[in-house]
């Protein structure tokens, strides 16, 4: 009896077995692991490129070194002797008249002056010379000298403009702006020589005989400074002593007709 209990046990022990073997296999989790390095993972993520260093070369300044001038051949310098009885023209242009008269006496030149009427060179101040500085001229050859000089100025209007002599002869100057187109009239009672009306080069532009005539008309060609000129005239040392101001002759007047 107890056999048989054992044999039966078995035979369902056997047949669990069995049953067990025919079931399917539970699905088997497939665990992923890192490649090691040896081997090449392939990777989604793009990489990202690694930062580009642009390297400047420092320059090194090399210092310049001067060229050395090379020794040149030196010529003596041969001036060319001027022929006897010539001399070079100095300059004179900027000096006062009478420094230059001097100079150009000394270097065997005659000369003679033109005033020209400057408001802004000191007056005596040579502002032209012909012939030019450098030249070679015989000597005794005349060199024109521009003198500048100024004139008391007077307004165009019926204003007597007094006149006195403070001298015993010479010439009375004055300048007056005058405008180009206008009509002029220069009167005066001045008794001594002609009245002049000259550019500021004094140049003549118009004249009367002060014995014969007390006025003028004068249209200008241009506009600007002009110079009116009295004379010449001569008096007498007693009559300049009966006058210490100045001897009172007459008026002179610049008027619109």
């Amino acid at each position: 009896m107890g056999r048989k209990i054992i044999q039966a046990v078995s035979i369902l022990l056997v047949l669990q077995m069995a049953g067990c073997a025919s079931a399917p296999e539970p699905p088997v989790v497939v665990t992923e692991t890192a490649a090691p390095p040896t081997q090449t993972a392939t990777s989604t993520v793009t990489p990202t490129a690694p930062p580009t260093y642009t390297h400047t070369p420092t320059v090194t300044n090399t210092p310049t070194v001067p060229n050395t001038p090379q020794p040149t051949a030196t010529t003596a310098a041969t001036t060319t002797p001027l022929p006897r009885g010539y001399a070079a023209v100095p300059a004179v242009v900027g000096m006062h008249y009478q420094d230059a008269r001097l100079l150009l006496l000394d270097r065997g030149f005659t000369f003679f002056y033109y005033d020209v009427f400057d408001l802004e060179q000191p007056v005596g101040t040579i502002i032209g010379q012909i012939p030019a500085p450098g030249s070679v001229k015989k000597k005794e050859t005349a060199v024109e000298l521009y003198r500048a000089f100024r004139a008391s100025a007077i307004q165009v209007g019926n204003d007597c403009r007094s006149l006195r002599l403070s001298y015993t002869s010479g010439t009375l100057l004055f300048s007056v702006y005058l405008e180009e187109g206008e009509r002029y009239k220069f009167e005066t009672d001045f008794p001594y020589g002609q009245t002049r009306v000259s550019d500021y080069r004094m140049v003549e532009m118009a004249v009367f005989d002060n014995y014969s005539a007390d006025y003028m008309h004068y249209k200008p060609l241009w506009t600007g400074w002009y110079v009116i000129s009295l004379g010449p005239y001569q008096i007498s040392r007693a009559e300049l002593d009966d006058n210490p101001i100045g001897v009172p002759v007459g008026c002179l007047r610049v008027l619109l007709p």
